[in-house]
């Protein structure tokens, strides 16, 4: 497998037209300004506590734990506010052509490249192969049969796969210019392109409305796939697996250009996702369609999963499960979209069962989790940066994550809506952190049974950082701010005239609960504006509260005499 055809490719037809939100990326930016790192201390001050409380121990020693950790998700547990910045950095990476964004993904995934033992046999290979499967498409998962497979054991084999080999294929391949890549080319007419059967390494159509059936699918068969449409409105796939930009122990990459409107519509394990491989899907423009069924749009496990949406375009996505931005053991995913009023669905097909009968579950955008408890997660993000836009989710996702993992969710601009039915919205659950950053627009946030909205459980970090705009927060307990089971939680809004209306007064509006004989942390902050809440927490005040929550509404400063109040800020929804 020669994997530098990602970079190679990627390079020459993806970066030759420039982004239009592509701008010069730091290494390094924190993302909390001064005033509100100094908020911060004021609220810590209420509980005799500084930044350096915040990093008491949420992480476990215990071998076993710690497989396939990554070493940005300790550093997250181990520094809460770091988090924040973490996912701001991917933000702002996300805005890089895909080359460079797949680097630096393999550069977050680079500790788990070592060699471990001897290389994988082919009988060792198909059961790898096989077991992968299992993990990421609901329904075959087999960890409840007696007859199942060691997970253990399975791990090892994981452990075993020589990603590093494949990067190293990649430098040579760079020497040798690409030389001996078969092409195939298409028409610029309307073209049918079925590559079920010997599909080419590089297929290149100039245009026309074009039909694919299973177009860029690496696999171990066909290790390199990849196909590049130069303009039309075309639709990929026809509800197959292992399409659209698919590695599946390969490569897949698809590369839509010309600003079309794209109908993209597969089964599992495709739309960008990688599977102890890589899989890009990037689309340059046009109102999309994007459907799939589980684990796509952006995900990775024990390998790199992109979706790269650039352009103008109102875009809708669909994702029955792991979707969105999501990353499980070993894995990176992402999924950017730079311009227009979106709409994210995910779930609505796989019950939350046995916990509950009437609610589904997502595990998307931007979410990552672990094998609990024989190995950590992964990394994931969804980025977007402008639009009126719609998340929906049911049961995990918006900027979540589940065991020893990290999860962000980062909106840069609109009036958006984020509905959820339990964990998420800035959530980190069970040794986990999760982020969502939304940086201007009235805001509506959703959390029906509570845990997330800036909320976290068990030894976990959440951060929910609104920068802008008057919003509204409806939901449970352990949210806006609340932290349970020795956790930290905030929940930071940054002005306007806001509405927090919390369905269960315990645990929220800056609130810890205790437990193992220790506290938890849960930060509210409002930083100004008229804000209205379901509680007794009045404007202009500060409180503190259970074991350790504190809050801190910012009182406006009083008008001056016989000067007019500044006019409002007008919201552009682009």
């Amino acid at each position: 497998m020669k994997w530098i055809v990602v970079v190679f490719i990627v390079l020459v037809f993806v970066t030759a037209g420039p982004s239009t939100a592509q701008e010069s990326t730091p290494e390094s930016m924190a993302f909390f300004t001064p005033p509100e790192l100094a908020r911060i201390d004021a609220g810590l001050t209420l509980l005799n506590m500084t930044k350096r409380d915040l990093a008491f121990d949420k992480l476990t020693q215990l071998e076993e734990y710690r497989r396939f950790r990554l070493p940005t998700v300790d550093e997250t547990l181990a520094n809460p506010l770091y988090a924040a910045t973490a996912t701001w950095e991917w933000a702002q990476k996300a805005r890089l052509d895909a080359a460079e964004i797949l680097w630096a993904a393999i550069g977050e995934l680079m500790p788990l490249l070592e060699e471990k033992g001897e290389p994988l046999t082919k009988e060792e290979l198909a059961r790898l192969q096989a077991w992968a499967r299992t993990r990421l498409v609901s329904g075959d998962e087999d960890e409840e049969r007696d007859d199942g497979p060691d997970p253990v054991e399975m791990l090892d084999l994981a452990a075993r796969f020589r990603l590093y080999e494949v990067i190293a294929d990649a430098e040579e391949f760079v020497d040798m210019e690409g030389r001996g890549l078969e092409v195939r080319r298409g028409t610029p007419g309307d073209d049918v392109h079925d590559l079920r059967e010997d599909p080419p390494q590089l297929l290149i159509d100039p245009g026309g409305n074009d039909t694919y059936i299973a177009p860029a699918s690496g696999t171990p068969d066909h290790p390199v796939c990849i196909v590049i449409d130069l303009g039309g409105n075309d639709t990929y796939g026809n509800g197959e697996d292992l399409s659209c930009g698919a590695g599946y122990f390969g490569v897949g990459i698809l590369i839509d250009r010309g600003g079309g409107d794209d109908v993209y519509r597969s089964g599992h394990m495709s739309q960008g996702c990688g599977v102890f491989g890589v899989g890009i899907l990037s689309d340059d423009g046009g109102n999309d369609v994007y459907e799939c069924r589980d684990t796509g749009q952006g995900a990775g496990a024990w390998g790199v999963g992109l979706l790269l949406d650039r352009g103008e375009g109102n875009d809708r996505f669909h994702a029955d499960l792991y979707g969105q931005g999501f990353a499980y053991v070993g894995g990176f995913g992402l999924l950017h979209n730079e311009a227009g009023n979106d709409v994210y669905d995910a779930g609505g097909v796989h019950k939350h069962y046995p916990l509950f009968n009437d609610r589904f579950q997502s595990l998307s955008q931007g979410f990552s989790i672990g094998m609990r408890p024989h190995a950590s997660g992964g990394m994931a993000f969804l980025v977007d940066d402008s639009g009126n836009d719609r998340y929906l989710c049911d049961i995990y996702g918006q900027g979540a994550s589940y065991w020893f993992a990290l999860g962000g969710l980062v909106d840069r601009d609109g009036n958006d809506t984020y509905t959820l039915g339990q964990y998420g919205q800035g959530g980190g659950i069970h040794l986990a952190t999760g982020v969502l950053l939304d940086l201007a627009g009235q805001d509506l946030y959703y959390n029906m049974h509570g845990v997330g909205t800036g909320g976290a459980h068990d030894f976990a970090v959440g951060i929910l950082v609104d920068r802008a705009g008057d919003d509204y927060y409806a939901g449970s307990g352990g949210t806006q701010g609340g932290a349970l089971t020795n956790s930290f939680a905030l929940l930071l809004d940054g002005g306007g005239n806001d509405g927090y209306c919390p369905a269960k007064v315990t645990h929220t509006l800056g609130g810890g609960r205790s437990a193992r004989g220790m506290g938890s942390i849960g930060l509210f902050i409002d930083a100004g504006g008229k804000d209205l809440y379901g509680t007794r927490e009045p404007n202009g005040t500060s409180w503190t509260k259970e074991t350790y929550g504190a809050g801190i509404d910012v009182a406006d400063p009083p008008p001056v005499p016989g000067q007019k109040p500044p006019p409002r800020a007008k919201l552009s929804p682009e």
